[in-house]
């Protein structure tokens, strides 16, 4: 099993030392993998439909 907590908070803040800790106690007790991914530190892309790129590419003019 995977666990994913994801942060907004300050980095080490009471919301991260918390979430560690319970992930401490979900690896313990359960096995699982756990993942911590900060807001702050995550690359975030603009994702697009494939309707919407195909709309595009067909309003260009060559």
């Amino acid at each position: 099993m995977n666990v994913l907590g994801i942060c907004s908070g300050r980095i080490n803040g009471n919301t991260e030392i918390m979430m560690k800790e319970a992930f401490r106690a979900i690896e313990e007790t359960c096995g699982a993998e756990c993942k911590l991914v900060r807001i702050q530190e995550a690359e975030i892309k603009k994702m697009y439909r494939l309707r919407d790129l195909h709309d595009q590419s067909s309003e260009r003019q060559f």
